[in-house]
């Protein structure tokens, strides 16, 4: 029985290294192989664009010229007394006040609205003996602007005048005229910042209140932007 035994484990390890002798080998890795520079590359992947900002700051606009002003003058009126038989004097001046709303379409174009009131004077009449003019004008005036610096400027006005006047002799009155003629004149400006200036100048008003005389009103004043 041992022998029995002792063939049968010897027939069962050759059977063994038979079968493993004819097993297929285990097949080897593969090698990596090199990228050659006819191989296509591939195409870079840009980022992902980050969103802007949809509440951005908006830039703040450049700050214009102020347009709109207000001024005042204060003046010396000079006119001849025609119409009337005068003894002394034919000529007189008189204290004016001005009031001035204005508006610049730009630097160097403007239209003004002012209202001018004088201090009465007195003259001599053959007929009547002492009588007293008294005199307003409300006028509608183009400037046009010449810079001459950076603070001066020359400007040329040119309107029309509504001009009254009234004639007062022993304490009534004998003439009452008004007349819209033609305003003209030239002005010195000086600018003191953005919104404030100094003025001088010298205006005319030709045929007053249609009395045949002109007046010339010499005066200085200020103007104030808004």
């Amino acid at each position: 029985m041992f022998r029995h035994l002792l063939l049968g484990s010897l027939w069962l390890l050759a059977s063994s290294l038979v079968q493993a002798q004819s097993a297929p080998p285990a097949p080897a890795p593969p090698t990596p192989v090199a990228p050659s520079a006819s191989d296509p590359q591939p195409t870079p992947v840009a980022p992902p664009r980050r969103p802007e900002a949809v509440n951005a700051p908006a830039e703040t606009p450049p700050a214009t010229e102020p347009r709109v002003y207000i001024g005042a003058d204060f003046g010396n009126a000079t006119q001849s007394i025609k119409g009337v038989d005068v003894i002394s004097p034919d000529r007189r001046e008189s204290l004016s006040g001005t009031l001035v709303l204005g508006l610049a379409f730009d630097e160097r174009l403007a239209v003004e609205l002012s209202h001018t009131g004088y201090e009465d004077f007195d003259f001599i009449s053959a007929f009547f003996g002492a009588a007293t003019v008294s005199q307003r004008t409300t006028a509608v005036t183009g400037v046009a602007s010449l810079p001459l610096s950076r603070s001066f400027s020359a400007n040329l006005r040119l309107g029309a005048a509504y001009g009254t006047q009234q004639i007062s002799e022993r304490g009534r009155v004998t003439r009452d005229r008004s007349k819209t003629t033609m305003l003209y004149g030239l002005e010195i400006d000086q600018r003191l910042g953005r919104r404030v200036s100094l003025t001088f100048g010298v205006d005319f008003i030709d045929n007053y209140a249609g009395a045949g005389s002109t007046l010339r009103d010499v005066k200085g004043g200020i103007r104030v932007r808004f």
